[in-house]
């Protein structure tokens, strides 16, 4: 009995602690998109994010990345990338581009 006690307080802290100490990081980058490239996407970053007038390249996946507009050079995005260079989302942050056609 009180080895299972103990494997279950430990089954307990494993399931808790454990996706904090590998949750992945990730960076927000915001700026006009300069270049798309198949999947390779560019953005000049803002004047007040880090190294201003910077580019950043990132990937988007079609199949993984969430976007909310359609992504066409010279909108302004903000993208949400983890530390491999992969976007989780790209937000169009002016609407003169039309939606994303589903």
């Amino acid at each position: 009995m009180k080895i299972r006690m103990i494997l279950t307080s430990f089954f307990i802290v494993l399931t808790v602690f454990l996706p904090l100490g590998i949750a992945q990081t990730s960076e927000t980058v915001t700026g006009t998109l300069v270049d798309i490239t198949r999947e390779m996407y560019t953005v000049k970053t803002d004047s007040d994010q880090g190294f201003g007038g910077a580019r950043s390249t990132f990937v988007v996946d079609p199949k993984t990345t969430e976007t909310t507009w359609e992504l066409k050079v010279g909108a302004r995005v903000q993208a949400e990338v983890d530390q491999n260079g992969h976007a989780y989302t790209v937000k169009v942050l002016d609407n003169v581009i039309q939606p994303k056609t589903q």
